[in-house]
Parts: structure tokens; C-alpha cells; sequence
């Protein structure tokens, strides 16, 4: 992700919280630095990352110390970014695009990072055996031009419902998964699968795509 992306994400990921935390109510304030805290921004990179959203009339301040609240306009952003995650908006980059490199980023346990290389160690390594596994015993069973298909249908049907982050990242991971199938990398598929939620599944069995609920349903233990 360039600089550039990177502060709209950023920016993001702010206005986000901050209707998130007031469910888009714009007579709703908040604490600008206890939210810098909570979501692990540093506070001069928040003072910034607010001016801008305050100087484009998404955000405003109420009061000294900073109190800050969402605007009506701002919600109708957000609102916006979240209908379309698969699409940049004025202000902000791919919701779904946004989330996958969040997801990168976490470092988790005894994983770490290494250039762009992801998330390495121990823990990572038992789980990419692990999916690994489940592809050797399952594979062969498994059409993934087919699944590709039904993957890209479930992430048509998934997309107008994404109404918060939560969806948003089980979009993602639906998105991912498509493209591993249509990269012949199986783990890699239920890798993403396996993370992709029970609204992906109520979603695939809605819409009739036996092999892709049938695969989310078993990465879930249902």
C-alpha cells in the first residue's frame, strides 16, 4: 500500500470508529485521544488524520480537548464506502481493500513480520500445515474452477449487504478465497474460507451455491 493510500485508509479506519461508536448519530460526541488510544493510532498522526476529516466536513469539533463528533455528511461517506466495498470512493480506497491489509498487519502470538513476506513463525507455520492438510484429504472432491464461480456469485450477492466492518472483512475474505481458486491454491481457499463467517454461509446457502457453503460450513465445525 502506497503513502497516499495508506492516509486515506487511515482516515478510514477513524471516521469509521467514530460512526461505529455512535451508530451515525451526529448529536453523538467522542474523545478524539481516547479513540487514538483505542485503536492504536499515534496521537499526532490522529491529530492529522482528524484535521483532514474535519477540514473535508466529515468530522467536526465540539469542544476543546478534543471532542469530536461525525457530521451528517460524513455518515453519508461512510455510509457510502461501506454499500461499495469493492470500490474507491472521493475519499477513501476499497472498504475490502482497507481490511485485507489490516489483516496483514496484526501481528498475532509468537508471528512476526518480515518485509512483505506476511506473517511467519511457529503459529503461522502450524496453521498453513494445517490447511495444507485439510487440501490433501479434500482435494481431490473439490471443482475449483466450479468453486471459483460460486465464490464470485456469493461475493456479488454479499456485496450489497455490507453495512459495518464485520461484513466488510467477510467480504474480503470471500474476495480472497475467489482468487485462490482461480490461482489452483487450494489451502489457500480454505485458508479464507475458514475466516469467512456465518454470513458468508447464510448467504451461500440463500443463494444455492452448494460447494462454497458446504466449505465454509465445515472450516466453521457446523
Amino acid at each position: 500500500m502506497d503513502r497516499l493510500t495508506e492516509k486515506k485508509a487511515n482516515r478510514f479506519r477513524v471516521i469509521n470508529e467514530v460512526y461505529e461508536r455512535t451508530d451515525g448519530d451526529t448529536s453523538e460526541n467522542l474523545d478524539m485521544w481516547q479513540l487514538s488510544s483505542e485503536i492504536g493510532f499515534d496521537p499526532a498522526e490522529t491529530q492529522k488524520l482528524v484535521d483532514y476529516l474535519v477540514g473535508e466536513s466529515l468530522l467536526e469539533y465540539r469542544a476543546l480537548g478534543g471532542v469530536i463528533g461525525i457530521t451528517h455528511y460524513g455518515v453519508v461517506q461512510v455510509e457510502a464506502a461501506l454499500t461499495t466495498p469493492e470500490r474507491a470512493t472521493q475519499y477513501f480506497p476499497p472498504v475490502i481493500n482497507i481490511h485485507i491489509e489490516t489483516m496483514k498487519e496484526l501481528v498475532m502470538g509468537d508471528q512476526y513480520k518480515t518485509g512483505q513476506a506476511g506473517a511467519v513463525g511457529p503459529q503461522s507455520h502450524a496453521q498453513d500445515m494445517h490447511f495444507n492438510q485439510i487440501w490433501s484429504e479434500r482435494g481431490s472432491e473439490i471443482d475449483l474452477p466450479k468453486l471459483a464461480q460460486e465464490l464470485s456469485a456469493l461475493r456479488t450477492a454479499m456485496t450489497p449487504g455490507v453495512s459495518d466492518s464485520e461484513k466488510a472483512v467477510a467480504l474480503g475474505e470471500v474476495a480472497q478465497a475467489e482468487r485462490a481458486a482461480l490461482a489452483n491454491d487450494g489451502p489457500g481457499v480454505i485458508k479464507h474460507l475458514a475466516s469467512a463467517g456465518r454470513w458468508a454461509l447464510e448467504t451461500a446457502e440463500k443463494i444455492g451455491v452448494a460447494l462454497a457453503a458446504a466449505l465454509i460450513k465445515s472450516q466453521l465445525g457446523l
